[in-house]
């Protein structure tokens, strides 16, 4: 989620035709998932979407209470908290079409990686995936299972990240 993958896959972009300059470039960026600091842009407003989940409003709040105690200040570390809620809607927004599209029983799944945005967090492995089934829950979802994705070593920290897949279903 804190990947820009129109940089790893700039050069196709532009050879298959998709993007012809820096604008349309942009463009593609804004209507993709944004949650890291190089993809918020003062305009938006998704973070706002979050505010009827109380868990994802104090996960954030956690974060800037913590950057606010290491002192941290530079543009990218005042937008932590901000870019956490985008992730978080979007799972809304995906899950609330999704629900529109999905026969009784169907299943549905969403990866969740523990780890916060903010480097020296007390707690960096905060519980994504929870937060996500409260999420899908509220539309209706019900839970199947939270399986572990994999592992992979955190450069900073040098815990062991876990990347989980929560599986739902949908009753109809």
């Amino acid at each position: 989620m804190r990947k820009d993958y129109t940089r790893t896959t700039r050069l196709e972009l532009v050879l298959l035709g998709f993007i012809q300059n820096k604008v349309e470039l942009q463009a593609l960026k804004r209507g993709m998932v944004r949650s890291n600091t190089r993809g918020a842009y003062k305009q938006d407003d998704d973070d706002e979407w979050t505010v009827a989940y109380p868990a994802v409003q104090q996960l954030a709040e956690a974060i800037e209470a913590r950057r606010l105690e290491l002192d941290k200040t530079s543009g990218f570390e005042r937008l932590y908290a901000r870019v956490t809620k985008p992730a978080f809607w979007w799972h809304d927004a995906a899950l609330g079409r999704l629900k529109d599209y999905s026969a009784t029983g169907c299943p549905a799944s969403l990866c969740g990686r523990r780890s916060s945005v903010l480097p020296a967090d007390p707690d960096p492995h905060r519980p994504v995936a929870g937060s996500i089934v409260k999420i899908a829950q509220s539309f209706g979802y019900q839970l199947v299972s939270i399986d572990l994705f994999r592992t992979r070593l955190a450069t900073a920290t040098k815990a062991q990240l876990r990347e989980e897949v929560v599986v739902l279903r949908w009753p109809g």
